[in-house]
């Protein structure tokens, strides 16, 4: 029902363009939803070309780096109903593409007209299906609201946010072809599991391999998502706590590694029905506006919510687009020259194993993560290292 929803959109938007990239595991189609202005959505080629320069910097000169930061728009990113039983996101996307594609007012218009966002709908429709099938299996019974007695992803449930780095999944090979082809500033989860709104930065320690910049991304995006909610009189919107900023697995960190902005945000957690959200909760610099009473809350409340805050990070964007786009511009060419002055310049992976199946294995998984990889013609030293033909040669400077 949501596909054809999406396509009707889709016909009757020239905001939209809704494309198949793929299958999911049991065969749904697996959609991508590019919404912005017709002009844009009209030159999204160049977009990518001039998002590509800042993508990688080698080879380009300050004038075209120059040129891509007042031309390009910010490439935002959303993954929506990840995991299934998480229900408000799907609904969610539903109700944020009606906005985009008939509000005409100007904080609408400056979002359209500034970045370019790519909407899944429905990053797990395998699961979509199963959760919404067993619930209309089950509605108005005393079972209404319990999880399926299955997997809600095929091979692994609720863990199929932990492909970030595999990339075994059909799902995460498609998230990732957006981040190695689309460049975007941003790739956004949207997910239930605490109380109210959680906006996320984490808590450290933040893996150092991380931009500085990002960290410094990540509070200002947060912190105005908090800002905006709270100056509206949303209760119990926070950030901080909740993870470590470290872990390398979730789904958004394939945006970690590629020097874009990784976000997630948590609603909450409960199933289709209302309930009473208890507060426990003192007021803090990240939370400054806890709710002083037990509040009702439901699917409309985190629907709701969930749309505010990322028009809200759209906004900030919009408004901020060529900062945002100078600072990825910045850490990646950072990153480069990193591989260059830093005490490792490249990584081999001798060819010569006892399991050589296992070497090539290596080396496909990370050029599925969008890494080069160079094969030595020679034999060579560099240092106390010995490289000999036909090794797997990865430069750091990329």
């Amino acid at each position: 029902k949501l596909v054809e929803y999406y396509e009707l959109i889709g016909n009757a938007s020239d905001r939209v363009d809704v494309r198949t990239v793929g299958e999911s595991t049991l065969g749904n189609p697996f959609l991508m939803i590019f919404v912005s202005t017709p002009e844009n959505l009209a030159k999204l080629d160049e977009i990518k070309r001039m998002n590509a320069i800042l993508q990688d910097p080698r080879g380009h000169s300050m004038a075209e780096v120059d040129n891509a930061v007042e031309n390009s728009k910010v490439v935002f990113v959303q993954s929506y109903a990840l995991h299934s039983t998480e229900v408000a996101a799907s609904q969610s996307a539903a109700e944020i593409m009606y906005d985009f594609a008939t509000r005409t007012d100007d904080g609408i218009q400056e979002i359209l007209e500034n970045t370019v966002s790519i909407i899944v709908p429905g990053m797990n429709p395998d699961g979509n299906i199963i959760v919404t099938d067993w619930y209309n299996q089950w509605v108005g019974t005393e079972y209404e609201g319990a999880n399926p007695p299955e997997l809600y992803h095929h091979y692994i449930g609720h863990d199929n946010n932990r492909d970030a780095m595999g990339q075994m999944l059909a799902l995460t090979k498609h998230v990732n072809t957006v981040q190695l082809e689309g460049a975007p500033t941003v790739m956004h989860d949207l997910h239930e599991a605490a109380n109210y709104l959680y906006s996320s930065t984490g808590t450290g320690p933040y893996n150092e391999a991380f931009d500085a910049i990002t960290i410094t991304e990540w509070w200002m995006l947060a912190e105005n998502d908090v800002l905006q909610l709270t100056k509206r009189g949303v209760p119990g919107v926070w950030t901080y706590g909740f993870y470590d900023g470290w872990t390398p697995n979730y789904m958004f960190t394939i945006a970690h590694g590629h020097n874009s902005i990784g976000r997630f945000y948590e609603v909450a957690s409960y199933g289709p029905q209302i309930r009473t959200l208890r507060t426990n909760m003192s007021r803090e610099w990240f939370r400054p506006n806890p709710p002083l009473n037990e509040i009702e809350w439901g699917p409309r409340n985190n629907t709701n919510i969930q749309q505010s805050a990322v028009l809200f990070s759209l906004k900030m964007m919009a408004d901020q687009r060529e900062m945002f786009l100078d600072n990825y511009w910045v850490k990646n060419k950072r990153s480069v020259q990193k591989g260059i002055d830093g005490d490792v310049n490249a990584w081999v992976i001798p060819a010569d194993q006892r399991r050589k199946a296992d070497a090539a294995d290596a080396v496909n998984e990370l050029m599925r993560q969008g890494l080069e990889i160079h094969r030595a013609d020679d034999s060579f030293e560099i240092g106390d290292m010995e490289v000999s033909e036909g090794d797997y040669v990865i430069r750091a400077d990329q």
